[in-house]
């Protein structure tokens, strides 16, 4: 057997773990026969409850630093189509507002499948020889570095599926689109950024191409419509919106320990396509002695290769952020996968490259293997069991009610006034002394609360709380009248 076909048959497995991966975690996350109460990224419960906010038509974009502490952390668009599409759903079916999470993560999901196929349609344009885009396209949007982000509730996917929509509409144009193309384009780059704010990577990739390559008027047309638009958008919003989304004056530390730590991830959930980065770099620049690489590379080499390196700049801008996950990577990975496309025949040009590939595939299949065995990873979820006895529990208490653990905060888990869950950078603001109020804790100290839902009693001064009830694994606290 030759080795095209070791690697074609390699792929076909790689694929399968990879489907079969995927298919084990979304049965473990979403069922439609009942509820499921998991949540599927850190912080979800961020999403979920500013789009219940947005759902009932209250205000956004308020100052997280005071009561009671919510934070909208991304853009307009995200919260309002995500709504607007629960509404229309949850009319049709008739569905109570604690199926929410559910149908969100459907919505995702089915941007999922909506970006693999922009993903394989820009492979076939980039390579319509390849015998490997489908597969490439499968692994990578249903991957190791994608996991659980294709069924939660966050804006990423369906900012990149605007971005990567965006890069097909200038592939398809041959890099030279005429001004109503480029308006279109243009328009789909400002929707990719109304749904996240840092969704900016091909954007930056258009405008850095058309300015090296001279292309003056169609740069000013893409940069002017496309800030205009950004301006009219933070002109109609509230006064703190762009303090909020861009986290000006936010206490949020950097760590380079957290960008070393997903970069390693990054590379071990993907060294096929890491691997085949470096054998590009080798056959496209190193064997040319580093001579000058524009005009060395192909116009579209050049442009995949501005993208990859904006998508690192970003990769880095981002990482360094304490809290981040290697999971800030969806268009660094599609970039390197369009290269690695495009550059196909390169990289298996000869029997050295083809052994580096079947390695890394190799190395792939172990780690499918160690995931689907359970040695490594999460297959499920976090599960949030007995549900029914704990909302059983709480009913002694009324709306002046404080509950100290984030998913049991949702409005649609625990009823009281002024919902709230605790955003990642609360205790950095707690330890900076910056709350109003002294944040939940300053709250609880002064008896603000009639009732408390304790998980964890230690974290909190109760002296003017007397215990109440004990439930199966928390307690529940009443003021006292004094």
């Amino acid at each position: 057997m030759s080795y095209d076909k070791i690697i074609i048959n390699i792929f076909k497995i790689v694929t399968l773990l990879v489907c079969l991966i995927f298919f084990i975690r979304f049965y473990n996350s979403i069922t439609l026969s009942e509820i499921s109460h998991v949540f599927t990224s850190g912080y979800e419960e961020e999403s979920l409850l500013e789009i219940w906010y947005n759902i009932h038509g209250k205000e956004m974009y308020v100052d997280h630093l005071k009561f009671p502490y919510r934070w909208t952390l991304y853009n307009w668009m995200f919260y309002d189509f995500y709504s607007l599409s629960y509404k229309f759903i949850s009319h049709l079916l008739s569905l109570d507002i604690i199926w929410l999470p559910t149908v969100l993560r459907l919505l995702t999901f089915s941007s999922t499948i909506i970006l693999m196929f922009i993903v394989y349609k820009t492979n076939k344009i980039l390579n319509s020889n390849s015998r490997l885009h489908l597969y490439f396209s499968l692994i990578l949007i249903f991957g190791l570095s994608f996991g659980y982000w294709n069924i939660t509730v966050r804006p990423d996917l369906l900012s990149v599926l605007l971005e990567i929509f965006a890069i097909y509409i200038f592939l398809k144009n041959n890099r030279n689109p005429n001004l109503s193309y480029l308006v279109f384009l243009t328009v789909i780059l400002y929707f990719a950024w109304s749904f996240k704010q840092t969704a900016l990577i091909s954007f930056c990739t258009i405008l850095i191409y058309f300015l090296i390559n001279l292309k003056i008027k169609k740069f000013f047309i893409i940069s002017s419509i496309f800030f205009s638009l950004i301006s009219l958008t933070v002109l109609l919003q509230d006064g703190n919106y762009l303090n909020t989304i861009y986290f000006i004056g936010t206490n949020y530390p950097f760590e380079i320990e957290t960008l070393i730590h997903n970069s390693l991830k990054l590379i071990v959930k993907n060294l096929v396509l890491f691997s085949s980065l470096l054998l590009i770099i080798y056959f496209k620049i190193i064997r040319f002695n580093f001579k000058i690489i524009h005009k060395n590379l192909s116009s579209i080499n050049f442009f995949l290769f501005v993208g990859f390196f904006v998508s690192i700049v970003y990769f880095f801008g981002v990482n360094i952020n304490a809290g981040s996950s290697d999971n800030h990577t969806f268009t660094l990975l599609i970039f390197l996968n369009f290269l690695t496309i495009y550059n196909e025949k390169s990289i298996f040009e000869n029997l050295l490259s083809k052994r580096i590939i079947i390695i890394s595939l190799i190395s792939y299949i172990i780690i499918c293997i160690f995931i689907i065995t359970g040695n490594l990873g999460r297959l499920a979820p976090k599960k949030y069991e007995n549900i029914r006895n704990y909302m059983e529990c709480i009913k002694i208490t009324n709306k002046s009610t404080f509950v100290d653990k984030n998913f049991y905060r949702l409005p649609w888990i625990t009823n009281y006034s002024n919902p709230s869950v605790e955003t990642y950078n609360y205790r950095f603001e707690l330890k900076s002394n910056r709350l109003e109020h002294g944040g939940h804790e300053g709250l609880i100290k002064n008896g603000y609360y009639d009732y408390l839902v304790l998980f964890n009693k230690n974290n909190y001064n109760l002296k003017k709380y007397s215990l109440k009830k004990k439930c199966e694994n928390f307690d529940i606290y009443k003021r006292t009248l004094n």
